[in-house]
């Protein structure tokens, strides 16, 4: 496997604190309501016809291909586009790589988050279940525990939401740092802090850095010492190019 930090692949669609404010249900969801993102490594598809989710496998298979990624981070946002139904693109990604493939729950309240999960993790024993930053969330949290079930507190914009997550055991806590900085604030300074008072304290809780909107935010997740990385399908592709490298390249062709 991969040594030293994991990078994730992430595609984002609708932002999952979007999909919170529908009242979308689980049956929905089944019936194309909404549809997938992608944790250690997920793609963007611009897909606005929803055509059907061949570009997204295409993506992840490309990038697995690479022999880069760990996993994949999924977000139920675009489903309600595509042809298929939601557990079947998920069973398709887990079908793709064999690491951790995060997919989330559109319930808001403890039980039906919990019946969810179960639903979702019976897919792949590699499925990881990503619950909100909520009360409720973190309730489900401490039950999926006792069930071994893994998970990823996701939506977690400060160190005290990190800091709850890892109370109640979560696997991952996923912080957003894009979306922070959209609003002003430093977002690598909030995973700075958690990734310190996880050590300090010795939580076991996985940081993954999420909402990387470029290059050096993977290099700044990195020297924070983070986990995993959340990365899109193109800040993963620019993270392979160099202008230096390309003429370099050149100049070799020529001599050669």
């Amino acid at each position: 496997g991969s040594q030293g930090i994991k990078i994730s692949y992430l595609r984002i669609s609708v932002a999952a604190s979007d999909l919170h404010d529908h009242s979308f249900t689980y049956d929905e969801v089944e019936k194309g309501a909404t549809d997938p993102e992608l944790k250690n490594f997920t793609l963007k598809e611009d897909d606005a016809q929803g055509t059907g989710p061949i570009p997204l496998l295409k993506e992840i298979k490309e990038a697995v291909d690479w022999t880069v990624i760990d996993g994949v981070t999924t977000n139920p946002s675009l489903i309600a586009q595509r042809k298929k139904g939601f557990k079947d693109i998920i069973r398709e990604i887990t079908d793709i790589i064999e690491g951790p493939v995060s997919v989330e729950v559109i319930s808001k309240d403890t039980e039906s988050m919990v019946t969810e999960a179960l639903g979702l993790s019976d897919i792949s024993n590699n499925v990881v279940v990503k619950l909100p930053m909520t009360q409720d969330g973190l309730k489900a949290v401490r039950i999926l525990n006792s069930k071994g079930i893994k998970n990823n507190v996701t939506l977690v914009f400060s160190v005290t939401q990190a800091m709850l997550a890892a109370k109640v055991g979560a696997s991952y806590a996923s912080i957003f740092i894009g979306r922070l900085d959209d609003l002003g604030f430093d977002g690598m300074q909030i995973v700075r802090d958690t990734v310190n008072i996880f050590k300090v304290y010795d939580f076991k809780t996985q940081v993954i850095a999420a909402s990387i909107r470029h290059p050096r935010h993977v290099v700044e997740s990195a020297l924070a010492g983070t986990d995993a990385i959340t990365v899109p399908y193109n800040v993963l592709k620019q993270m392979f190019n160099n202008p230096l490298t390309d003429s370099g390249l050149d100049t070799f062709l020529k001599i050669s």
